[in-house]
């Protein structure tokens, strides 16, 4: 696959996934407006960790859509929603940042090091939520609450990217997946 399809496919998939994490969003902040309960579970975060898993940090954008919905339920001014909804949900990224330019398959492929990431990215995105707390109400015990709240979703996150890589090329770095492709394609034209 050259490389304008690969990118075109990236940014039909990118918005795939950042068109279900908006709705993942919307369901969830919906329902528990509507049901009143106190449990809160969207799939938003598990999507942007897929979409850069598969292709890196432009993966983010899914992050940053997926906020968008959480905006419009929450209440807060848009200053404060664009800060606590959009803007710490681009802390998901920091694990990827520092994972680097190396082969994102080697995540999917090794069980601890999938679960490393996804917990790293759940601290992170605490910290980022944790300092949007803080800024916006003075609080400053904004990481704990965050943490401790998302640790059933981290968990049901963890459980979710465990099962997807099962399954070939859902959980998989797009560029490799698309290399190897094309490698058995010319093995199989050239027997």
């Amino acid at each position: 696959m050259n490389d304008s399809r690969n990118c075109q496919f990236m940014y039909l998939d990118l918005a795939f996934f950042s068109i279900m994490a908006m709705a993942s969003e919307w369901m969830a902040n919906g329902l528990l407006d509507t049901l009143g309960s106190s449990f809160y579970f969207s799939f938003a975060n598990v999507l942007c960790l897929i979409s850069m898993i598969r292709w890196g940090i432009p993966g983010i954008v899914t992050g940053l859509f997926g906020g968008i919905p959480e905006i419009l339920f929450s209440g807060m001014t848009l200053g404060g929603g664009m800060l606590y909804c959009v803007l710490a949900n681009s802390f998901l990224g920091v694990p990827i940042l520092i994972y680097g330019n190396r082969r994102r398959d080697e995540i999917s492929r090794c069980t601890w090091l999938l679960i490393l990431y996804v917990f790293a990215a759940h601290v992170c995105l605490a910290v980022g939520k944790g300092i949007a707390i803080t800024l916006l109400t003075g609080a400053g015990n904004g990481f704990r609450l965050y943490f401790g709240s998302g640790l059933l979703t981290t968990v049901i996150d963890v459980i979710i990217c465990l099962v997807l890589r099962t399954r070939q090329g859902l959980l998989a770095d797009m560029q490799v997946y698309f290399e190897k492709g094309e490698e058995r394609t010319d093995e199989k034209q050239q027997n």
